[in-house]
């Protein structure tokens, strides 16, 4: 019963994640058509997220202990790079399109988790991840004239995967970390190293202090912060490979939302490639094989 509370648990905070990531792309189409670049909204979700943490830390709600710092350094730095690609597609490409292609991660967080934390791959799990990237596919092609990679992937469609490559090797870290670190911890890497690497670009950067401005900075580092904290804590009830399914659902609130608010396409495709990821989270949630345990136990 214990473990079966768990992964509910697990699975309620992943899709709250989502929904509240959600929210954080709508913020940053927002920046965008207010002047905001990639870089500042960036640096403004660090500092905004950082400042939560130590707020928390000074007034004892909570504590930030690091224990296994190279992990941690690899977490923020992986995920600070991840994070900055994935503004830039979001600007670039789309909030729909940006998001999607960003979400292929599930793929390289399932073969990372599978070298290097043993979660073994049942024959369920590989068909839900083959069907889930097909859906991502069909929903990142659905504005060309047929399925061509040279008309889906330009440079910053290139540049989405490669951010999905390192946030599949940051998901894995941070799977491993919950077994010396807590969440907070966690985040507060990613949030420290990502403000560093960032600072001198966003310094660099125009920026005219309007309040419309200042509130989406801080709007962004809230709903990414929120999320990102439940995203996080979700990934210590679940395995990997689950909850990288589950996040899926975040490219298909993003696509809606991108075609509700800001007039990106949607077709019969799209819609099919949502219906795919759906479909693979549900069938991966309620079909899943055990994973090996090694060490302490892994909650399933």
């Amino acid at each position: 019963m214990a473990r079966e509370d768990n992964q509910t648990r697990g699975a309620v905070l992943i899709i709250t994640a989502c929904i509240v990531f959600c929210s954080t792309g709508i913020l940053i189409k927002q920046g965008q058509q207010f002047g905001l670049s990639p870089v500042m909204m960036v640096f403004g979700r660090f500092i905004v997220g950082l400042a939560l943490l130590i707020a928390g830390f000074c007034v004892g709600i909570i504590r930030l202990r690091f224990n296994d710092k190279l992990r941690l350094f690899g977490r923020g730095f992986f995920g600070g790079i991840a994070i900055f690609i994935a503004f830039l597609s979001i600007s670039r490409i789309g909030l729909g399109k940006g998001t999607i292609l960003m979400f292929t991660y599930p793929i390289f967080a399932a073969v990372f988790s599978s070298i290097f934390l043993k979660e073994r791959f049942g024959a369920i799990s590989i068909a839900g991840i083959i069907v889930a990237m097909f859906g991502v596919f069909l929903m990142a092609a659905e504005d060309t004239q047929g399925i061509k990679l040279t008309e889906v992937f330009g440079p910053y469609e290139l540049a989405a995967v490669f951010g999905a490559v390192l946030s599949g090797a940051a998901v894995t870290l941070i799977r491993k970390l919950h077994d010396t670190d807590d969440s907070y911890a966690i985040y507060f890497s990613q949030c420290f190293i990502g403000l560093w690497m960032m600072a001198i670009p966003a310094l660099l950067q125009p920026f005219s202090f309007a309040p419309i401005q200042i509130g989406i900075l801080l709007g962004i580092g809230v709903t990414a912060t929120a999320g990102q904290l439940l995203m996080t804590q979700g990934f210590k009830y679940v395995p990997v490979r689950t909850g990288s399914l589950l996040a899926i659902l975040d490219p298909v609130f993003a696509f809606t939302a991108g075609a509700l608010l800001f007039g990106e396409s949607l077709n019969i495709r799209a819609l099919l490639g949502a219906g795919l990821i759906l479909s693979a989270c549900v069938i991966v949630l309620a079909l899943r094989k055990k994973p090996v345990r090694i060490g302490r136990q892994i909650p399933e």
